[in-house]
């Protein structure tokens, strides 16, 4: 029968740098911070997001009809290296300001619901056979021949940033952005 054998490793001399080790931190911290929001963006702008003709129903995202640079597809994110955090959502767009929700955005509104007011303009068929109330163009100027106003309107949430983090929680991929942060 073998004896155990003792063994006794002296650490007299190690030395233990931790600013290299916190600064390794912080590296991998911002890397997987900013995987982590650029796969909720991608997941945002591929999957959650579609395009569609027809509007979406309550709770489902909503669908985007815009071809050009301003839509919710645009969606950015940035990491603020002082909090060690970061934020993904889309682009602000144009809003017409409501006087009980100040500082509402399109994308907020959509995401979490509410209220918003709306430029309308009166559009007159040919021949007297009636009217409608159209959205306004902005990017057109007042004409002192139509009729204009502007309608509270209650908007029900479709949300989309939520769905899109919740799917990449659900895929392991927020997690395993975190991966071998610091090896």
């Amino acid at each position: 029968m073998m004896k155990p054998a003792k063994v006794s490793i002296g650490l007299k001399d190690v030395r233990i740098n931790h600013s290299r080790m916190q600064a390794a931190e912080a590296r991998g911290k911002k890397r997987g911070t900013t995987k982590a929001l650029a796969f909720i963006r991608r997941n945002s702008q591929w999957k959650v997001l579609k395009r569609r003709k027809s509007a979406s129903k309550p709770g489902n995202p909503p669908s985007i009809h815009a071809r050009g640079q301003i839509s919710l597809k645009n969606i950015r994110f940035g990491y603020e290296s002082v909090t060690e955090s970061g934020v993904v959502g889309p682009i602000r767009l144009n809003h017409v300001p409501d006087s009980t929700n100040p500082g509402q955005t399109v994308p907020n509104v959509l995401e979490k619901g509410g209220t918003m007011m709306v430029d309308e303009v009166k559009v007159n068929l040919p021949d007297n056979r009636g009217s409608f109330w159209r959205r306004r163009d902005k990017r057109r100027r007042l004409d002192g021949r139509r009729q204009y106003r502007r309608r509270r309107v209650t908007i029900k949430p479709r949300p989309f940033m939520s769905v899109a983090l919740d799917n990449e929680v659900k895929s392991g991929n927020v997690e395993g952005a975190f991966a071998d942060v610091v090896t």
